[in-house]
């Protein structure tokens, strides 16, 4: 019993460290989204690793996408 309670809280303090640690050496969900919110570095990423489309479908797709997170 104690194992499995231990073991829990390990995975619910790792579980709070990959989403919320503000450290800018570490991989977490926090950090990931304040890079996303950086549109330089969204359009670097779309012009290399998304599927070639026509300049002006790819204008509405870069529009389309950032309109939620500008609110």
């Amino acid at each position: 019993m104690i194992l499995r309670h231990s073991l829990f809280l390990s995975c619910t303090q790792d579980i709070a460290k990959l989403s919320f640690d503000t450290n800018k050496r570490t991989p977490s969900i926090k950090n990931m989204m304040a890079a996303v919110d950086d549109l330089s570095l969204v359009s670097l990423l779309l012009e290399r690793f998304a599927i070639r489309q026509l300049p002006s479908a790819r204008k509405r797709l870069i529009q389309r996408l950032w309109v939620p997170f500008s609110v």
